[in-house]
């Protein structure tokens, strides 16, 4: 759902380039296969209670790696930087519309259809690592995600 909502907020600023924003099954958004997004979940237990912590890491004004990754403000070609208030304000609203949702109805339903037509590498082959990312553990076809975000690889 993180990175859900990061395709809609970037969607606001470059509404015409929305085919081009695609999710990388788990956590990273591209734009044209390069890199601009990537996030984090954790979910922590304290006692009775469970938390979950999300960290999204968005590249607004400036690229970490020229040529693999991209920025916002370098696709969209404006004058002024981004506001990174204005972007959380946003990027906030549309995470919790999702949560609303994922409360309401499920993962399943126009929340799972939503993140799976921005899904990256349909239908081609792909290599799932172990995570030390020298192992390759599974080599399949990624058909999509189901309803509990893991991969359909076949």
């Amino acid at each position: 759902m993180a990175a859900l909502a990061v395709t809609e907020t970037l969607n606001h600023y470059l509404p015409a380039d929305a085919e081009k924003f695609k999710i990388k099954w788990i956590n990273d958004v591209h734009h044209s296969d390069r890199k601009i997004s990537g996030a984090l979940c954790t979910c922590h237990n304290i006692g009775n209670a469970s938390f979950l912590s999300i960290g999204v890491g968005v590249n607004l004004n400036s690229s970490p790696v020229p040529g693999v990754s991209v920025h916002l403000h370098e696709i969209a070609r404006l004058k002024e930087p981004i506001n990174v208030d204005q972007f959380v304000r946003l990027l906030s609203s549309n995470l919790m519309t999702h949560f609303t949702q994922a409360d309401l109805h499920g993962f399943e339903g126009e929340l799972y259809e939503a993140v799976n037509s921005k899904l990256d590498f349909l239908g081609k082959k792909v290599k799932i690592f172990d995570e030390t990312l020298t192992k390759v553990i599974i080599t399949g076809v990624f058909k999509g995600i189901n309803r509990f975000g893991h991969a359909k690889i076949l």
